[in-house]
């Protein structure tokens, strides 16, 4: 994933051709430079299919797939402040472990859509609760997708593109956990998933 918060982009884990990245990397804007992250705390576990959020100076991981093709459903954190790795792991009322889904902050309150498990393309939809560190599943459920883009403005989600039964846009309100209707207008994109 790439999260940029306060002028410095932070490029945490993914692969290569050979290997698992349990690392991460940084690119000052104003300086121009790279550089590697070194962590303190626990220690990270390299993957794939992950999703990554800022909530109050921290990045914020979920899910993704090992090298040995582990799915997991774990919550990790990097402190940006002080460079701590924390994860969180067998937490209560959990999503099922997955990767290709995706992730939104609406105030202090991280949301999953979707995504890839062991078994199926998922359509369900879990806050975490970022002060308590709780999860809570969503009384409403989207299309099955995954390798879609989720974005939050306000009390609203964004959902567009991806694979599964459904690549259209939604909007849903978290206030009231129901998908709005909208008008479309001009050169919609059509069938989009794994895009930037």
């Amino acid at each position: 994933t790439m999260t940029a918060l306060d002028g410095i982009a932070y490029i945490c884990f993914g692969h290569s051709k050979k290997d698992y990245f349990n690392d991460c990397y940084t690119f000052d804007e104003y300086q121009g430079t790279w550089s590697p992250l070194k962590l303190k705390g626990d220690t990270p576990i390299g993957r794939i299919g992950h999703t990554c959020v800022i909530y109050d100076k921290k990045l914020v991981f979920f899910g993704g797939k090992t090298k040995e093709g582990e799915l997991l459903n774990d919550v990790c954190f990097i402190d940006t402040q002080t460079n701590t790795f924390k994860q969180l792991k067998d937490l209560e009322n959990s999503p099922s472990p997955r990767m290709y889904h995706s992730a939104a902050i609406v105030g202090s309150k991280m949301i999953i859509i979707g995504g890839r498990s062991e078994k199926t393309i998922c359509g369900d939809i879990f806050t975490f609760d970022l002060k308590k560190l709780e999860w809570s599943k969503a009384p409403i459920e989207t299309q099955s997708r995954m390798y879609h883009k989720l974005i939050s403005y306000k009390n609203l989600l964004i959902i567009i593109g991806g694979t599964g039964d459904k690549d259209e846009l939604d909007v849903l309100d978290v206030n009231t956990w129901k998908f709005i209707n909208i008008e479309q207008y001009g050169n919609i994109p059509f069938g989009i998933s794994r895009f930037a």
